[in-house]
Formats: C-alpha cells, sequence, structure tokens
C-alpha cells in the first residue's frame, strides 16, 4: 500500500481487537476503535485511535459510524457481551451493510479454528455462519481462524489465582492438547493483509508455534515466572453453572478433540514469526 489506510476495528477493547488496532497504528495507519463502553473512550484516544462509541446491534448507528469515518478496511474482531450466538451475527451483519454502503476496499474476520468442523460448537457453528454470510457481499473479506489465544494463560485472574492461591485453575484436561497463539500473531496477519500491495481475501487458519497440556504450563509458569502452583481441573458443570452451556459444550469439545492445527496457512509474502509461550510470559511478567 502506499499510503496510510483508514481502519474501522469493531471490538476494539478485545484480545484480538486490541492487537489489531495497536499493530495497525504501530504500522502508520488511521485506525477508528469501537466500543460500547464510553469511559474507554479516553484510553483509546491517549493510544493515539479516533475513538468510537457505538453499540454494534444498532443498524442505523452502525451505518451513521462508518459513513462518518469513510474508513477503506474494516476489522471485525467483535466478541457478544452477553449471548454470543444471538449477538454476533447481527453485529457482523450491520458491519457487512455498513462496509457495503461506504464501499470499503475490503474486511478482515476474525473468526476461529474449527469453524467449519461441524463441531456442534456455538461458539463455532455462529463464526461458520457469519463467514458464510460474508461471503456473499460484493467486498474481499479475509477470514482469520486462530487457534486457543495465549493471552488468556497471561491473564491477570489466571496468574492472580498462582500468585494469591498456588493453584493454576483449567478447564483443559490434562491430557488435552491446545495450541495457543498470541494475539499479536493475529494482529501482525491482519496488518500485512491490509498494508500488502494487494488485499487478498481467502481463509487462513492460524495456529501457535508449540503444543501446549496443562501440566506442561503449570511447569512453565514454575520454570519461567517462578510461580508454582497445584494444577486443578474446573469440572464441565461448573464451566455450565458460571458461564453457561455454550462454553461448556466448547470446554466439553477441546478436552475429547484437541485444538491442534498442524499447519497454519497465511497470506502470501507473509513471513511467520510466532510468539512462543515463554517469551510472553516473561514479556508479560516485565510489563
Amino acid at each position: 500500500m502506499d499510503s496510510p489506510a483508514r481502519i474501522f476495528v469493531a471490538g476494539a477493547t478485545g484480545t484480538a481487537g486490541s492487537a489489531i488496532a495497536t499493530r495497525l497504528h504501530r504500522d502508520g495507519h488511521t485506525v477508528f476503535a469501537t466500543t460500547s463502553d464510553a469511559s474507554n473512550r479516553k484510553t483509546l484516544a491517549q493510544l493515539g485511535y479516533t475513538p468510537v462509541v457505538l453499540d454494534l446491534a444498532d443498524r442505523e448507528a452502525v451505518l451513521q459510524a462508518v459513513s462518518d469515518c469513510a474508513p477503506d478496511y474494516i476489522v471485525n474482531a467483535a466478541r457478544g457481551r452477553v449471548n454470543a450466538r444471538a449477538e454476533e451475527p447481527v453485529f457482523a451483519e450491520n458491519l457487512a451493510a455498513a462496509g457495503e454502503a461506504a464501499k470499503i476496499k475490503g474486511m478482515v474476520y476474525v473468526s476461529v479454528f474449527q469453524a467449519d468442523g461441524n463441531t456442534g460448537v456455538p461458539h463455532f457453528d455462529v463464526k461458520a455462519q457469519i463467514e458464510a454470510d460474508l461471503s456473499r457481499r460484493p467486498f474481499p473479506v479475509a477470514s482469520l481462524r486462530p487457534t486457543t489465544f495465549m493471552n488468556l494463560l497471561l491473564s491477570p485472574m489466571v496468574l492472580g489465582s498462582l500468585q494469591e492461591s498456588a493453584v493454576f485453575a483449567s478447564p483443559q484436561a490434562p491430557d488435552s492438547r491446545i495450541e495457543y497463539i498470541h494475539a499479536d500473531d493475529v494482529a501482525a496477519v491482519a496488518s500485512h493483509l491490509i498494508s500488502g500491495d494487494a488485499f487478498e481475501a481467502g481463509v487462513f487458519t492460524l495456529g501457535g508455534p508449540e503444543v501446549l497440556t496443562t501440566p506442561q504450563i503449570a511447569d512453565r509458569y514454575a520454570q519461567v515466572l517462578g510461580m508454582p502452583g497445584a494444577l486443578q481441573q474446573i469440572p464441565i458443570e461448573a464451566i455450565r453453572q458460571r458461564a453457561g452451556e455454550d462454553l461448556a459444550i466448547m470446554a466439553e469439545y477441546l478436552n475429547q478433540h484437541g485444538f491442534v492445527v498442524g499447519q497454519s496457512t497465511y497470506p502470501a509474502g507473509y513471513a511467520s514469526k510466532p510468539t512462543m509461550f515463554d517469551d510472553a510470559l516473561i514479556r508479560g511478567a516485565l510489563a
């Protein structure tokens, strides 16, 4: 791309959205960052973005906001706040309609690995539905399908539990193999797509650099951070009661099948430099 692009990032305060907004801004693009919470406006502005306080479920508001920002591209990294199965298709429909009206050059959609796997996992199935709907739009779409975000293992909730009670609690079974990816690596792919000479439409499956089990993760916490902790598997029924049926179904699926890509697919010309888990731990500890 000869000049910086104008990019509308929906879901800019979430795990993927915040990483993508950060990378796009670092690479010289103009970022319009959405949030549903007006209290985030100041923080987003301090990061160098143009904040857009917006309810993505409000079709007219989304159409107006996108029209006002006049973006070249839209990044849809929005997650449902209460009921993802019901909310995310509405968010996606409104953003796609707004993008079509604004004649955008392309859209990056953050989907999930196994979206097309007929898994029966609501979190995956809803993203497959959105991908199918986007495929009928007149603008090109790049769907990114990452595995589980490594960032979740670096969250204050997880590390705080280790510090306070010396317990690493996870719904993941000890023998379940998960390939974790850092959100920064997903952001790098998104920026490559937008910053290149030509936007490449397609589906890109993004795995992580290594496969980890919970015993291995617990060992890394102890070895890298000096934070040893007992490993505790959270019962699926507890997940069901605390977080709902959809997340319980996903946890059961991951325990039965794991979540390993094997071979990632990248856009043309992209040179992968994946974030290793140990490096992310050290970086997080120093932050």
